[in-house]
């Protein structure tokens, strides 16, 4: 498989622009308000001084040696930083809690080792190249802030330091320090020493033969080496570390035959930030730094994030230089001081850097027992110990390139294997494209190839500049289809980036996509412009030419390999395929240019539960975007009705979702299936009730409920029951679904769950006999009788139709709680409890009139309360009638009136009451009126 602040837009965009296309439609909502980036304050709202290790989240300073990998330990000192610092992962919040500890090496080696087969088949040979034949050329060619972020988002990393420990082995896999050598071979080590030092005073890119030393120094070797053996073991002993003579490559794949390159230790790179230019581009000078990039610097510092960065170097505890200079060093920038004092020539502030060069603070026995890291360098402490820090002046006129990171274990420690679908692992090492900015609705996309049932649990993209809204759309594509576009949106949702850079969005919801099915992610990214009009960009990395490389005397050139039917890029109208539309504009004038950095993070589902997504048609709304497992599809408290819906289930092959619905004026509609449209549009019909099943699935279960006018949220339905209503012109305003298997808890499992509740409300008609007055004309009405006018109902008839069996409904007087149960179209059990006509039954006689002092009775759905119906009373007729009374009380056909009955009557003068408790009881034995099934 294979910032001054940050725009929220406040109305929906399908007002301000009409004719946005489906995917890039953004309701003004984002998917994690909580993680937005943060708005940037002030600098005066900022602290005068912090320093990272005073909470602990700094690890100890290392020394990169002889190598040129300054870059990898600059980026590798901020991702531990801000991996201490995050609050979402296991690694502890301090240095002292998990000794965390990430490998430079993987990083630098796999900068200049391109995707390998058992990477990407499809991407293979893509990435960084060297010219060099040295297998340690990686370690020497150099880079950028850059190459961090962009190696960390194509997967590159992070791992521990004990996978691949920062050293070479000689032929018999040993390991060996400079000291060791320099011990068993001075004349040899002292050689090397000088040509090194030749190296860096010629800034030479080569090695330099014997004869071309001796030539240089017009002396022999054995002059040069008496000359400078004292000093060459003293720079040795400076920096006692590995020799960089021995290979320190690392096999492409392990034992297992699975790639080394895109291991992680648990976390990802959430966000590579690119912050804003130190020095604005107008001035070249670089006569004062912009406010805005020292304030992100701080601001970032503060979230816990170390700033990566590059500058002309020197060997001081404290720099400054006053002209501009090619930055030639990277290191992690870990606080500041406003009040630092720099020299008399400069203004007061400096940041705290923590450096590559080792320390005599940080000293410490690798696992091999050798010291390492112990070097005289940086300011020093109260104890007069070198700490590995120095102040770089907040006005160094060679200050460059701000980066910073942010990782989290939220997507490695969910359940099923990790995996990411990119297309995307050339680093930017020459930068990025970037598209003229367009105010028609610009997007780019990617598809990707399921072979697998892949869970989608986080998107990612990257915007080109900051304060940027991005909205991802998902789209599970059609058989044949060739565009991203093709297909049924499974999921879209918007969400606000404060920073240039690289974007991890992780979603609330986790659409899936069966096995051997393609799908696609499509990114809509924005800006508001400085007259404050919305438009539209894309970007892609851009790499080195090889032509270009080897022209301008650099060690590496990059490769892009794009296939037709990866990327994809749209004007709003149309698409066209990414290779073509590169070849059609010149694109890679500048260098190759590749796939669009859009990936899908997610889990394998090894054996999955059907996950369900369904789509609907809602009045004055029009079509509306898929909702998934348990989502609400349509709308509450709008009073508008859903007339259309379809649903699709995938995760498990051959099997299908059927479904009917229940519409106004046609009634139950024909069974259809597998995303067929089910219901009306254009015509203003009301979906009232629905049924569901699913076919070609064993141990799973499709539940679903609806939201019904005038009820609300109805209870669950179940593999075909009923949910809604049928005949009582109520309309279905909203509708949840969710397949679960069996055995699962379905309390937890399905929102306001309550075993028994009513699924489905049939009409009712029914009437009253009212005093004065007689029976009440019979009607599809949910109250009858009077209020207001002091007559009492005396008997009432009630029949409800389409009445599913199972169901649960009550007769509700008009006093608080005045309730009178009665199930599933069968009659009330006892007569002065009234009666309920079966479906297709007779409708009955009554059998007294007597006051009801509830003069208004409804029909209400919902689970059955310890109901009490009270204050009904019977005025006495004489034994006569009461014994007429007992004589009748056999005579319980279906639809009977309600009157008063002999049970449980107690004699008193003048007058007969009773007080009746109807309970929702099963139990045979019970005197109580009975609810029946």
């Amino acid at each position: 498989m294979g910032l001054s602040g940050v725009y929220v837009p406040n109305v929906a965009w399908a007002e301000e622009e009409p004719e946005i296309p489906e995917w890039a439609i953004d309701d003004g909502q984002s998917e994690n308000p909580e993680e937005e980036s943060p708005v940037l304050q002030t600098q005066a709202a900022l602290p005068a001084a912090y320093d990272m290790r005073d909470d602990g989240i700094v690890t100890p300073v290392k020394s990169q040696g002889h190598m040129m990998s300054c870059w990898t330990f600059g980026g590798v000192a901020a991702a531990e930083t801000s991996i201490l610092s995050a609050n979402t992962t296991a690694f502890g919040s301090t240095y002292e809690d998990s000794h965390i500890d990430l490998s430079e090496r993987h990083l630098a080696f796999f900068s200049l080792n391109p995707v390998s087969e058992a990477d990407d088949p499809a991407q293979a040979g893509e990435g960084m190249h060297t010219f060099a034949t040295n297998t340690n050329a990686a370690f020497d060619a150099g880079g950028a802030t850059l190459f961090v972020t962009s190696l960390y988002a194509t997967g590159v990393g992070p791992v521990v330091e004990q996978a691949f420990p920062y050293r070479g082995v000689d032929a018999n896999g040993e390991s060996h320090t400079n000291l060791q050598l320099y011990e068993a071979d001075p004349y040899g080590e002292t050689v090397k020493w000088v040509k090194e030092k030749l190296k860096d005073e010629l800034k030479l890119n080569r090695d330099i033969s014997d004869a071309e030393l001796e030539a240089l120094l017009g002396e022999s070797l054995d002059s040069i080496v008496e000359k400078n053996k004292q000093k060459a073991y003293e720079g040795i002993m400076f920096n006692v570390y590995y020799t960089p003579e021995e290979d320190w490559s690392i096999p492409l794949v392990n034992e297992n035959g699975a790639s080394n390159r895109c291991l992680q230790c648990g976390v990802l790179l959430k966000d590579g930030n690119v912050l804003p230019e130190y020095w604005a581009a107008d001035d070249p000078e670089h006569t004062a730094p912009r406010d805005e990039a020292i304030t992100a610097m701080k601001q970032e510092i503060l979230n816990g994030h170390g700033v990566c960065l590059a500058y002309s170097s020197s060997s001081g505890p404290v720099q400054y230089k006053s002209q501009v200079e090619r930055p030639d060093h990277g290191v992690c920038v870990v606080g500041w001081n406003d009040n630092f004092h720099v020299g008399n020539d400069v203004k007061d502030g400096a940041w705290i850097c923590k450096n590559s060069w080792g320390s005599e603070t940080d000293a410490c026995e690798d696992d091999l027992g050798n010291v390492v890291n112990s070097v005289a360098y940086g300011y020093q402490n109260e104890d007069g110990q070198h700490t590995g820090y120095f102040y770089l002046s907040y006005y160094d006129k060679t200050i460059y390139k701000l980066e910073t990171m942010d990782f989290t274990d939220t997507l490695g420690s969910l359940e099923g294997a990790l995996a990411v679908a990119q297309h995307d692992y050339m680093p930017a090492c020459n930068g990025f494209y970037v598209a003229d900015n367009s105010d028609k609705v610009t997007s780019s996309a990617n598809v990707f190839d399921a072979d697998r049932n892949f869970e989608i649990r986080g998107v990612s993209t990257f915007t080109a500049e900051p304060n940027t809204r991005v909205t991802f759309a998902i789209y599970e594509l059609n058989d044949g289809a060739t565009t991203p576009t093709d297909g049924r949106l499974l999921y879209r949702t918007s969400q606000n980036f404060g920073y240039e850079g690289f974007h991890r969005l992780d979603l609330t919801q986790r659409p899936t996509v069966a096995q051997g099915r393609k799908f696609s992610i499509v990114s809509t990214a924005s800006t508001l412009d400085n007259d404050g009009k919305r438009v539209y960009r894309v970007a892609a990395n851009r790499g080195i030419s090889e032509e270009e490389g080897r022209a301008g005397g650099r060690p590496f050139y990059a490769t892009a390999v794009v296939n037709e039917g990866e990327s994809f890029i749209s004007n709003g109208s149309s698409w066209q395929d990414w290779k073509q539309y590169k070849a059609d504009n010149n694109v890679e004038e500048y260098g190759p240019v590749d796939n669009f950095s859009i990936k899908a993070y997610g889990a394998i589902i090894e054996n999955p539960v059907a996950s369900v997504s369904y789509a609907g048609h809602v009045q004055g709304t029009g079509d509306v975007p898929a909702a998934r497992d348990g989502e609400t599809l349509g709308t509450v408290g709008a009073s508008k009705r859903l007339e259309q819906f379809s649903a699709q289930l995938f995760g498990v092959d051959g099997a299908s979702i059927c479904y009917r619905a229940h519409v106004q004026g046609i009634g139950w509609t024909d069974e259809a299936r597998d995303g067929v449209r089910c219901g009306t549009t254009g015509e203003s019909r009301r979906i009232e009730a629905v049924q569901m099943r699913l076919e070609g699935v064993e141990g799973q279960h499709v539940w679903y409920r609806v939201h019904s006018q005038r009820y609300g949220w109805l209870g669950w339905a179940c593999d075909g029951q009923p949910a809604g209503t049928a005949g009582q012109s109520r309309r279905v305003e909203a509708i949840e679904v969710k397949v679960l298997p069996d055995g699962a808890d379905l309390a937890a499992e399905l929102k306001d769950y309550v075993e028994g509740q009513a699924s489905y409300v049939g009409a009712a008609t029914g009437g009253a006999h009212v005093q004065g007055t007689g029976w009440t004309k019979t009607a599809s009405a949910l109250s009858f009788g009077t209020t207001g006018k002091s007559k009492r109902v005396e008997a009432i008839k009630l029949s409800l139709a389409n009445q599913p069996l199972g169901s649960r409904h009550h007769l509700r007087g008009a006093r608080p709680g005045h309730r009178l149960d009665a199930r599933g179209g069968r009659r009330q059990g006892r007569r002065n409890h009234g009666q309920v006509q079966a479906p297709g039954g007779r409708e009955g006689e009554p059998r007294a009139r007597e006051r009801a002092r509830g003069q208004v009775l409804r029909v209400v759905p919902g689970p059955l309360p310890d109901l009490r119906l009270a204050g009904l009373g019977a005025r006495r007729r004489g034994r006569r009638h009461h014994r007429a009374l007992q004589a009748r009380r056999g005579d319980r056909g279906a639809g009977a009136a309600a009157g008063p009955g002999p049970r449980g009557l107690r004699r008193r003068p003048g007058r007969l009451r009773e007080r009746l408790a109807a309970r929702p009881s099963m139990d045979k034995g019970d005197s109580s009126p009975r609810s029946c099934v």
